[in-house]
């Protein structure tokens, strides 16, 4: 009995004392455990299923030790884990990542907040083919201004209002996190649901790494071009036909290359 109490204190603090280490690494520079206890975030993927879906949020509170842990980013074993998985080299990786959401290479701007992009353009023709009014979705985006958001908060709020329409197809014409993948693609990444992917999404970058080796793994085009490194093929292929336009295939390149120096110095 007294083993069995002992070794549950020691499982505890081990646990609180991973969790503080990997606080120093979170994207929200929290200082210690002590600081997450009790915090409210609002997590914007919780759906009503016996609602149609309909979207609700809900303030939940978060384990101090789950949120050090969806805060910490992606890691040197993460990214070797991945790039095994694909047969890429990690360079690779982070240069996908960097042409998609830029230098800090984040997958959130705060704890459940991902980046995201939404597009009203998929939205709207996809609200066309269901059938279903867009007059009061574009009524209420209206009412947002832009310049008193961030980029991303913008987008959050536009996709708010666009699930109060009809959350599947919202979610759908939104791409999500450091990869910027297509709610469309939620099949082709292994999700149970559109809410699963969401949901994934939204939790850890992690799992955002994990649904883009899923999606690769699934696009057997996509993946050979990007093992062969060839990157007009996989930026028309992952960015569409208009990627010359913003030159996703020379950022790649040189990204790449970048990543590649950085890494050989490490090794010496």
């Amino acid at each position: 009995m007294i083993k069995n109490i002992v070794l549950i204190v020691f499982t505890f603090f081990s646990a609180l004392l991973r969790a503080q280490t990997l606080s120093t690494q979170s994207h929200n520079s929290l200082e210690n455990a002590d600081s997450l206890v009790n915090i409210n975030v609002i997590n914007p993927v919780f759906f009503d299923d016996d609602n149609n879906g309909t979207p609700f949020f809900v303030k939940e509170k978060i384990l101090s030790l789950d949120s050090l842990f969806r805060c910490c980013p992606i890691s040197d074993i993460d990214y070797s884990n991945a790039a095994d998985l694909l047969g890429v080299d990690i360079a690779i990786l982070k240069a996908v990542i960097e042409i998609e959401t830029g230098r800090k290479q984040k997958g959130f701007t705060r704890l459940g907040v991902p980046i995201i992009n939404f597009d009203k353009k998929i939205f709207l023709r996809n609200l066309e083919k269901e059938n279903i009014s867009s007059k009061k979705f574009l009524q209420d985006i209206r009412k947002i201004n832009p310049k008193k958001l961030s980029h991303n908060d913008y987008n959050w709020e536009i996709l708010h209002i666009a699930q109060e329409t009809n959350a599947t197809i919202a979610n759908e014409s939104t791409f999500w996190g450091m990869f910027q993948i297509g709610g469309f693609n939620w099949k082709n990444c292994n999700a149970k649901s559109i809410d699963d992917f969401v949901y994934k999404m939204c939790y850890s970058e992690q799992t955002q790494l994990q649904l883009f080796v899923e999606f690769l793994l699934n696009n057997q085009s996509m993946h050979e071009a990007l093992q062969r490194k060839d990157w007009h093929r996989f930026a028309y292929l992952y960015n569409g036909p208009k990627y010359r336009i913003k030159g996703y295939h020379t950022k790649l390149v040189h990204s790449h290359k970048r990543f590649l120096r950085e890494e050989s110095k490490h090794e010496k």
